[in-house]
Order: structure tokens, then C-alpha cells, then sequence
């Protein structure tokens, strides 16, 4: 996922910790890893996460 968005400039300007916890949590079995726990770990927001999360799934659904 991380590849794929730094090809297609998805990445610009975004907090690369943020929108790394991101791509863990969208590539993680579902319920593995909370948006919480990942924030806590990255230093960063649940909602962070969450906007990048969204992001991910809307361009990248079915990849992970």
C-alpha cells in the first residue's frame, strides 16, 4: 500500500508516521490492530489514521 501511494503521489504533504500506521492497519486482519494502538505507537491521531485509512480503502480496495 505504501509503495503503491507513493507512486501515485498520495503521499505528498501527509505525516509519513500517520500514513504508515494507516497502511498497517488497512493491511492487518481485520481486528488485529486498533487505529488507537497504532496512533499511540506513531505519535499520532486516531483521526490521522483514520483519514489516511479511508484514503487507502477508497483507492486501493482489494490490494491488501
Amino acid at each position: 500500500l505504501a509503495e503503491l501511494a507513493g507512486r501515485d503521489d498520495v503521499v505528498n504533504g501527509v505525516q509519513p508516521s500517520g500514513f504508515a500506521a494507516a497502511c498497517l492497519y488497512e493491511a492487518a486482519p481485520a481486528g488485529q490492530l486498533t487505529q488507537a494502538e497504532l496512533a499511540d505507537i506513531a505519535d499520532t491521531t486516531p483521526v490521522t489514521i483514520r483519514t489516511h485509512s479511508r484514503t487507502l480503502s477508497e483507492r486501493y480496495r482489494g490490494v491488501a
